[in-house]
């Protein structure tokens, strides 16, 4: 597994195994794995529509309108490169600056 992370995160690390034990020993760890996957599986479907039918330009906006404070914290090219905007940021190059 693979994790690249903006700023200072802690990260925990749950085995198949492990998460297995949880899930038999309370339902409530069932419902909470079920819940993270299902929203995962919605989250990555949402993505690639997005990716399919907005622009680049649609993509950027709607992000910096759903997560301004992230903006306020982080550069915004590591954005524009998660975003796939690499026309965004040659075409706004005084926008988006190189750290």
């Amino acid at each position: 597994m693979f994790v690249e992370a903006l700023e200072g995160s802690l990260i925990l690390y749950l085995d198949f195994e492990n998460e297995q034990i949880l899930k038999a020993h309370s339902h409530r760890f069932e419902t909470f794995f079920r819940t993270v996957v299902e929203r995962g599986l919605a989250f990555m479907q949402r993505r690639l529509i997005d990716s399919l039918t907005l622009t680049v330009e649609e993509r950027h906006e709607q992000f910096t309108e759903k997560y301004p404070e992230f903006l306020q914290r982080i550069s915004k090219f590591p954005v524009c490169l998660a975003l796939r905007d690499h026309n965004l940021i040659i075409k706004k190059r005084t926008l988006i600056k190189p750290p």
